[in-house]
C-alpha cells in the first residue's frame, strides 16, 4: 500500500516532499497523513473532523481515533473513524474482521454515534476480500459500519494530492529536506 500512496503522490506536485518520507514512512505518519486528508474530504462538504483524544494520531487501539459530529459526506453523523494499518500492511481476513468486531463493539458502547468509519491499509488476498464482503453482507447488527480499504484511502490521497503535499514537510525531518 505504501508504494501505491508514494506513485500517486510522486506523479503529483508533491514529489519531492515524498522521497524523503518513501524510505522511513512509518505507521503514525501514515494514520497523520489519513486523518489530515480526511479533515480535507470534512472540510469539501462543509464538516468537520474532530480528534477527541488530542491530535491525529494519539488515540490507543481500543479508542476511536477521530470523530467526525456531522458524518462525511452522505454518510450520518456522529460518524466514529478507525484506522488499522498493521505491520508490513499486509494481513489475513480473520485479523481484519477481529479488528472490525472490538471496533463495532466500541461503537456499541458509545450510543451517541450514527455509525462507524473504519479504514484499513491491509492488502488481502481475493479469497480474504470475499471473506470481508461476507461478513459485511451478513452482518446483522443495527449500526452502520463503512469500511474503506486501500483502494478507497488511495481515492481520498488522490482528491487532495496538492493540498496533503503542502503537509508532507510537517512529516519529514527537517535534515531529510537537505537531500531532496
Amino acid at each position: 500500500m505504501i508504494e501505491t500512496i508514494v506513485t500517486v503522490l510522486a506523479s503529483s506536485a508533491v514529489s519531492a516532499g515524498i522521497k524523503a518520507l518513501a524510505n522511513r514512512w512509518n505507521r503514525p505518519q501514515l494514520t497523520t497523513l489519513v486523518l489530515q486528508a480526511l479533515d480535507l474530504d470534512a472540510k469539501k462538504h462543509g464538516q468537520t473532523l474532530e480528534y477527541p483524544y488530542g491530535m491525529p494520531g494519539s488515540a490507543s487501539p481500543e479508542e476511536l481515533d477521530a470523530l467526525l459530529p456531522e458524518g462525511l459526506g452522505d454518510l450520518a453523523g456522529p460518524l466514529g473513524v478507525k484506522l488499522w494499518f498493521p505491520a508490513n500492511f499486509t494481513s489475513t481476513a480473520d485479523r481484519l474482521l477481529e479488528r472490525l468486531e472490538r471496533s463495532s463493539a466500541e461503537l456499541s458502547a458509545q450510543q451517541n454515534l450514527a455509525g462507524l468509519l473504519f479504514m484499513y491499509g491491509a492488502v488481502l488476498s481475493d479469497s480474504d476480500s470475499r471473506k470481508l464482503k461476507k461478513y459485511l453482507t451478513d452482518r446483522h447488527d443495527t449500526s452502520p459500519l463503512h469500511v474503506w480499504g486501500p483502494s478507497d484511502i488511495i481515492a481520498l490521497f488522490e482528491r487532495h494530492t496538492e493540498e496533503i503535499g503542502a503537509l508532507l514537510p510537517e512529516l519529514v525531518p527537517r535534515q531529510e529536506t537537505l537531500f531532496w
